[in-house]
């Protein structure tokens, strides 16, 4: 393939040719692997003799006379372009709109002032009318009153939505939880939607705000040993185990499931699963499951189709959630039928050849023969959606300015319900992860499959809007995880390793505007986790448009001080550590390097020595900051400190709540002095990742004295202002 013509091709699919890395330093990506990225999103395109005409995808988009969408902001006119290629327009065309609320407006085509190439077949139009925003349909009709093309014209407000309160400049902060890792005296071995509702009283009365929480999306039921909450099956669902059984209305009702609840058996097993260090997965999963069917049992029994008022209640979530739900459900039910036969049926893509279309016969004779299954998984979201529902009802009720702030993946796994739902829309060639840098010299794999950005948009984006719309219905906050992929995302092909990819683009402004429309509706503030190597626009976009961005106290630092709190950017979430990272403790005894060491996530003496030679100084940045700022009285000697104190914990919390960034986050972890991490990156089984409890319980933390002194503290230092 010439040169010419891979540039031709690369342009049209939105392949970068190289890109900003690490230090602002540009790196070239070969030509070798921009084709590997063509030939995973085409096999075809891969051949020598490809070219830009020969493209379908190129082909088809000349053929259209309208783009697949529209997304205009609400304070600019409507304009778009007509491809003239294939037909003449004269002036007895109109424009049709159907909005979503069912008005009806239609007017004559007006050639747009933007300017446009003599000769060209594509022409700029506008519309001399306004619209409410919202989703609507745009048609072209001819002289004789027949729709000749169609799109999606979806208007967007402005900018995202912002709290009152955060509007008027209140500063604010809150607490950050791995729900499984939550301990209590009444839960069953892992934190559940009681626990989390018992956070949020117990937090909102020392002046905590927003309580975040890693994601909650659905898992896989049948194998609850997948359970990391970055890999889910479907984002626009929950994962069950997070179900307090004992909150279900049919709990108490359930004559069979109190009993086997008050046995001595059951109460032993109970006892065991709190009592572990580690989320048990599977023993929970096992002795959740039993009482789930219990449930459904009297459920059906008592509401189901049946004209109750908790029938009615099933039968609107059912309606609202549509088909989305039915596949889930559907997938779940599959998944369970072929896993209870063998192991190696672990996902969609090893299931018989006739199950992998979820339109298929099969499928549909499934569907048909499986109906109480079916209903049974669709049963256990709605009891989901209802607890967590009811959190943030609570923490409305408590006057929280903000609630819940929940956290949405970036990917999915590739053998869950989303991509099975959704096949046409994933590339299954490809995986999405990092360019190489000096953290990760051989770049970053995450396994996960990239949207297809011209069939995510010839689709009018639903699904993704449907998964911002589901993480946003319930929450008070959403983090958009790895923001940078409403940019680019890093494509690496199937059999390549991760540093041989590229990044391929997506349309920012329409991805941002879908979520400023879904973000005013929902009232629900937007936050952008904007780390890593980032687009030189994007942060710019993200002000513009009110998304709050990301800043970690480990990262913000230069080579003679940590930064200041009066330079972090007001509209920041800002935090000191994330699941990713070593929890404070940890990062003070260095013991995390030492973890990694032994884990072989980084090697070679030189490297490791490099390392600890820059903890030791960033340390000693972190105390001078502190003395320079007064929140500790005494100029401390970083090496003369092997082990954290509370007080220099306290500082640290204290020094980031006087920071300009209107939101402060605080992991529990680092109230409790744990060292053990959340996670390490690079690992699998080597480390046991999403897995470790907390080791104090939700009930009375605020109760203890020190804790409740230093939300008292941030408190106050957050209501004085900025340093």
């Amino acid at each position: 393939m010439s040169v010419s013509e891979l540039s031709k091709l690369t342009r049209f699919y939105g392949i970068g040719s190289g890109y900003a890395g690490f230090g602002n330093q540009y790196v070239q990506v070969s030509e070798l692997d921009q084709q590997d990225v063509l030939g995973s999103i085409r096999p075809e395109l891969a051949q020598n003799e490809t070219t830009l005409e020969s493209s379908k995808d190129y082909q088809a988009s000349q053929n259209e006379i309208l783009p697949p969408v529209c997304i205009i902001r609400s304070n600019q006119p409507v304009s778009f372009s007509v491809n003239l290629s294939h037909v003449e327009i004269d002036a007895n065309w109109e424009w049709r709109v159907t909005t979503e609320q069912g008005e009806r407006f239609n007017g004559a085509l007006v050639e747009s002032d933007v300017p446009w190439q003599a000769g060209s077949l594509t022409r700029p139009v506008m519309l001399q009318q306004t619209f409410p925003e919202g989703y609507h349909r745009l048609q072209l009709c001819d002289g004789d009153g027949q729709s000749r093309a169609e799109m999606a014209l979806i208007l967007a407000p402005e900018a995202c939505f912002r709290p009152t309160a955060l509007c008027s400049g209140k500063q604010i902060f809150g607490l950050s939880v791995q729900l499984y890792s939550v301990r209590s005296a009444r839960n069953w071995g892992i934190g559940d939607f009681s626990d989390l509702k018992r956070l949020v009283q117990e937090s909102a009365a020392v002046g905590v705000d927003i309580i975040g929480v890693s994601p909650l999306h659905a898992l896989f039921p049948a194998n609850p040993l997948a359970f990391s909450p970055y890999s889910p099956s479907n984002r626009a669902f929950l994962n069950i185990l997070y179900i307090d059984p004992q909150l279900v209305p049919e709990f108490s009702a359930c004559e069979a499931a109190t009993a086997l609840f008050s046995s001595e058996e059951f109460q032993n097993n109970l006892r065991m699963m709190r009592e572990t260090d580690h989320v048990d997965y599977a023993r929970v999963a096992q002795g959740k499951n039993v009482f789930f069917e219990l449930l459904f049992n009297e459920f059906k029994k008592t509401d189901l189709k049946r004209g109750t008022s908790r029938d009615q209640m099933y039968q609107d979530y059912l309606n609202e959630q549509g088909d989305a739900l039915r596949l889930h459900a559907t997938y779940d039910a599959l998944h369970e039928y072929f896993f209870a036969q063998s192991t190696e049926l672990w996902g969609w893509p090893v299931w018989p050849q006739a199950f992998r279309n979820p339109q298929s016969d099969a499928v549909q004779q499934f569907v048909a023969s499986h109906q109480d299954r079916i209903e049974y998984y669709q049963y256990l979201q709605w009891c989901a959606t209802e607890q967590l529902k009811a959190v943030q009802r609570t923490a409305e009720d408590c006057s929280m300015e903000v609630g819940l702030y929940l956290d949405l993946a970036v990917g999915v796994d590739p053998a869950g319900s989303e991509a099975w739902s959704n096949q046409a829309l994933f590339c299954f060639d490809a995986t999405v992860g990092a360019p190489s840098d000096e953290l990760a010299p051989e770049g970053q794999n995450w396994g996960f499959p990239p949207f297809r950005p011209l069939e995510l948009r010839a689709s009018g984006y639903d699904l993704f809007v449907k998964n911002i719309r589901a993480n946003m219905r319930h929450a008070g906050a959403v983090r958009f995880d790895h923001c940078v992929a409403l940019s680019r995302l890093w494509w690496v092909p199937k059999g390549k390793t991760a540093k041989n990819g590229a990044y391929v683009h997506y349309d920012l402004n329409e991805l941002i505007g879908l979520l400023a429309l879904e973000s005013q509706r929902n009232h629900c503030l937007v936050i952008g986790e904007d780390l890593g190597t980032v687009p030189e626009a994007l942060p710019a976009v993200m002000l513009a448009n009110a998304m709050y961005c990301y800043r970690v106290l480990y990262f913000e630092r230069s080579d003679d001080q940590i930064a200041l709190p009066e330079s972090y950017p007001e509209m920041a979430v800002a935090t000191i550590n994330t699941h990713d990272v070593a929890p404070l403790a940890s990062w003070w005894s260095l013991s995390d390097i030492e973890l990694r060491r032994d884990l072989n996530v980084i090697v070679g003496a030189e490297v490791i020595d490099k390392l600890c030679q820059d903890r030791a100084q960033h340390k000693q940045l972190v105390l001078d900051a502190l003395y320079q700022t007064g929140f500790i009285r005494d100029r401390l000697i970083a090496h003369e400190i092997p082990d954290l104190t509370r007080e220099i914990v306290d500082a640290i919390h204290l020094y980031l709540a006087s920071s300009r960034a209107a939101i402060v986050m605080s992991q529990l972890e680092d109230w409790q002095g744990m060292e053990s991490a959340v996670n390490i990156p690079g690992t699998c089984d080597e480390y046991r990742n999403w897995q470790r409890k907390l080791e104090q319980p939700v009930e009375g933390f605020f109760d203890i004295a020190d804790n409740a002194d230093l939300a008292r503290r941030i408190a106050g230092v957050r209501r004085s202002g900025p340093a």
